[in-house]
């Protein structure tokens, strides 16, 4: 889900003129250093500064990583020395377990940014769709009431609300758990996905061995790996998986500068069609700028990383 929406985000970005800074991350998330480092050499530079931190504090996607509360607070303390608004997108929040399958944390989880919020610049996005089920098309979001409630004149504008029988549905099913039998079902769900990190990480070292280096999942449902080759390109292993029924995304399809390189290219290719549509143009030439664009993309170079998705059904 969050993939999806930053590719549904990203012409709107676009239309605005937004710019997408990529920020570094390890195996614990977004790293600080790196973020400072980019505000202060643009600062420096005299370029515009940016307003928003989107980021996936939980089992992030691709990669996996999880943030801890220390790095939380040094990633916070930077949005206050730099004026960032935090956009916490934890759609993978209740799928924590970081002692394995025999001890899975229920509802005991790690809080997120909004608990570190002292001045109104967390937005967290939680959603049900990796908990429930993504059928509900049940989400929600916790804001500065100001800002919640512009969002929700924007949600009545697009769709006039969630799903009604879904609501009903989620409501009378949480109500008749209750606290003790929710708790039940997430800690069966965690361990379901812990086993099958587990299961992905025994396959991967039996199979792959010395060829990728990855890092245990803790949270969320993928595996991010890294093929150890000086000239290694993961584009490679798409018909292979394929055929091996396992479903491999090469790094650079989910690069920040391949999605905006390819929104880029959506966006001139809706303008160019408005534009003929308007002055009734026949004209089929090829636009210097779209052009342009998919040097960009062509130009991107191979990736040694892949992510690979152990996802459960359900306990």
């Amino acid at each position: 889900m969050p993939l999806l929406l930053l590719l549904l985000l990203l012409p709107a970005a676009m239309a605005c003129r937004c710019e997408l800074l990529p920020i570094p991350l390890d195996a614990g998330g977004l790293i600080p250093s790196h973020l400072d480092a980019i505000m202060s050499s643009r600062q420096a530079a005299g370029l515009a500064l940016p307003r928003v931190l989107y980021t996936i504090p939980t089992g992030q996607n691709p990669t996996g990583s999880v943030m801890s509360q220390q790095r939380m607070r040094e990633v916070y303390d930077l949005a206050q020395k730099w004026d960032l608004v935090i956009i916490e997108d934890d759609a993978y929040y209740w799928l924590q377990y970081p002692h394995g399958p025999d001890n899975v944390p229920g509802l005991n989880l790690r809080p997120g940014f909004l608990s570190l919020d002292v001045d109104g610049r967390v937005i967290r996005i939680d959603t049900l769709a990796k908990l429930l089920g993504p059928g509900f098309r049940l989400g929600w979001l916790a804001a500065p009431p100001a800002l919640a409630a512009k969002f929700g004149l924007y949600t009545s504008g697009i769709s006039i609300g969630a799903n009604m029988l879904s609501q009903v549905m989620v409501y009378e099913m949480l109500t008749k758990w209750g606290r003790a039998g929710f708790e039940g079902y997430v800690k069966k769900l965690q361990k379901r996905y812990a086993a099958n990190a587990a299961v992905a990480a025994a396959a991967a070292a039996e199979s792959l061995g010395d060829l990728v280096e990855w890092q245990p999942a803790r949270a969320g449902m993928f595996m991010w790996l890294k093929m150890t080759g000086a000239t290694a390109d993961s584009s490679k292993l798409i018909e292979a998986a394929a055929a091996a029924q396992v479903m491999v995304i090469p790094g650079h399809l989910i690069s920040v500068t391949h999605l905006q390189a390819a929104a880029h290219k959506k966006f001139s290719q809706q303008q160019q069609y408005q534009q003929q549509c308007c002055s009734c143009s026949s004209s089929s030439a090829v636009d210097p700028q779209q052009q342009q664009q998919q040097q960009q993309m062509d130009d991107i170079p191979p990736s040694p990383y892949f992510r690979v998705s152990f996802v459960s059904v359900g306990p």
